[in-house]
């Protein structure tokens, strides 16, 4: 079974791969050698209802997408440069991996943002409600000091990987079915007494 996949792209000078290590914590990520313009590397999502394994991949613009790429896609990061005043427009040339994948998870991610920056908190914020993205800054400009415990755990990485753990993976699902159909079985039931639900 192919594994559920998490695609990285960027819009800015920060590489996919540079994100990948971030989240995955690795030092070096597999660059493939059959595919022009992709980066991949397992991730084991592990949570306390549940772990899965799945790709985290980050591709560029030559990339040539397949419908199995397409289908295998769960959740879609797009890091915006909001120091280059045309960051959210730069946006538009991934606009068809989000149509074609249809992805669970929509992040947009910029290194910072504030209402200095070419690329406003409240244009990108914008943005992001206008195409069903959420919007995480990788290195808040919020003083810490300023915000309870309980907020703080939702900026930067820790908002990448929270939006990413909640996903409902086709892999779980999968997995589920088959425990139900196994103990269904296990308790002397047909299979065809369960096809139609």
């Amino acid at each position: 079974m192919d594994l559920p996949s998490i695609v990285i792209v960027s819009s800015s000078n920060t590489k996919p791969k540079s994100l990948i290590k971030l989240i995955t914590k690795v030092d070096t990520v597999i660059e493939d050698v059959e595919n022009l313009g992709l980066v991949k590397q397992p991730w084991l999502i592990n949570t306390k209802y549940y772990s899965a394994q799945v790709n985290i991949l980050g591709i560029e613009e030559k990339y040539i997408r397949t419908e199995k790429f397409n289908k295998s896609v769960e959740a879609l990061i797009i890091h915006m440069d909001s120091n280059n005043q045309s960051g959210l427009e730069d946006l538009t040339k991934w606009e068809s991996i989000d149509k074609d994948c249809n992805p669970e998870i929509k992040l947009l991610v910029s290194n910072y943002c504030t209402e200095e920056t070419k690329v406003t908190k409240n244009n990108a914020t914008d943005w992001c409600l206008k195409h069903g993205f959420e919007f995480v800054e990788l290195y808040s400009t919020v003083n810490n000091s300023e915000v309870d415990e309980v907020i703080k755990e939702k900026f930067g990485l820790h908002m990448v990987k929270e939006s990413l753990q909640s996903m409902q993976m086709s892999q779980r699902t999968q997995c589920a079915e088959q425990m139900v159909t196994a103990f269904w079985k296990a308790i002397g039931g047909e299979e065809e007494e369960i096809l139609d639900l």
